[in-house]
């Protein structure tokens, strides 16, 4: 936890887990993850990886999987996550 707060606080550098295989298979199935979410629902992703930060404190950030909205103009009505998760 300590070191999750340093890394979002900017104080020291994130810990590479490319090489980590569940972080390489999200990173890999997000996309078809959120084109399967758009079809199975009708509604659209829009502003995926798009950096979200506090307005008061600017170490309160994440980077948002997508933004849904019922038409591509209207204003977002959640958040999406597209998450890998495997079956055991």
């Amino acid at each position: 936890i300590e070191r999750l707060w340093l890394e979002k606080r900017g104080e020291i550098e994130p810990e590479d887990l490319d090489d980590v295989i569940i972080v390489a298979l999200g990173n890999l199935t997000e996309d078809f993850n959120l084109d399967l979410f758009e079809q199975h629902t009708g509604l659209f992703v829009t502003d995926e990886q798009k950096k979200a930060t506090h307005p008061e404190l600017p170490f309160i950030h994440a980077t948002l999987d997508g933004l849904v909205r019922v038409l591509p103009n209207d204003e977002p009505v959640a958040n999406v996550e597209a998450k890998f998760m495997l079956p055991f």
